[in-house]
């Protein structure tokens, strides 16, 4: 059921209380959906839209001209990353399979690089050059840390979505950088965290206006039924998904 200038969504129900059987969550953490988006392609933006925003537009303060290298591009929070930082006005690299190649290329990135092909780090450090990266994405995991970390510029900044690097080693620069471990439920735990429970509905009504206005496109790989839920994790698990996929629950 949709009702067109009249949806609201979400960034996440984990803070909402159980009243009479059902889930309620707290007016301040939804985000209204304004006309032209459907329900689908809102259900887009939570988690990972706004994932990519946090880490890019409150961390990392991405600037027209940077380099921004973003990692797994062709996942959820990666393809956001892409098109968030071509409406920077950013330099986007892009690292990927070959089979994806071409939907990262669509997303905006100005260079893809194929991960199974190629090594990642010395395509990325010659495609910067001597100013290094500003900005780097990392949907991965930890094992990336040292040498995303080599590839960072003067003040440039790493966003880490799977955890971060082990910081014992992280090499003696001669000019700062900034490391950034971004997970936005655990804002969600405590009542007390409000005041950033409702930046995270701002975010969410920003990114709608991004879509809004085309600057930016809801990356629906597949709809899917409540029951195919299961396989579907199973399947974002094994993370060689491409876009999102969005369970519909008929009423």
């Amino acid at each position: 059921m949709e009702s067109r200038g009249s949806g609201f969504l979400p960034y996440h129900l984990a803070q909402g209380r159980i009243l009479r059987g059902i889930n309620v969550a707290p007016a301040h953490t939804f985000a209204r959906i304004p006309e032209g988006i459907s329900f689908v392609d809102a259900a887009t933006l939570p988690c990972a839209a706004l994932t990519a925003y946090c880490a890019l537009y409150r961390r990392l303060h991405i600037r027209e001209g940077d380099i921004v290298l973003v990692h797994a591009a062709a996942g959820g929070v990666g393809g956001f990353a892409i098109q968030l930082a071509k409406a920077a006005k950013a330099f986007v690299i892009g690292t990927c399979s070959a089979s994806n190649a071409k939907y990262v290329r669509e997303l905006g990135a100005d260079e893809v690089i194929n991960y199974r092909s190629e090594d990642v780090f010395q395509r990325a450090r010659a495609i910067a050059g001597d100013r290094g990266i500003d900005v780097i994405i990392d949907n991965i995991g930890p094992g990336n840390g040292v040498d995303n970390l080599g590839l960072l510029g003067p003040e440039g900044g790493l966003a880490c979505i799977a955890g971060i690097p082990d910081l014992s080693v992280v090499p003696d620069l001669p000019y700062s950088i900034s490391i950034h471990d971004i997970g936005l439920g655990g804002v969600l735990a405590s009542p007390a965290f409000r005041r950033r429970q409702e930046d995270l509905a701002r975010m969410a009504t920003e990114l709608m206006t991004l879509v809004e206005v085309g600057k930016i496109r809801p990356t629906v790989a597949e709809q899917i039924t409540l029951e195919a839920i299961p396989k579907a994790l199973e399947r974002l698990a094994e993370g060689h998904v491409r876009g999102k996929i969005v369970a519909r629950v008929q009423s």
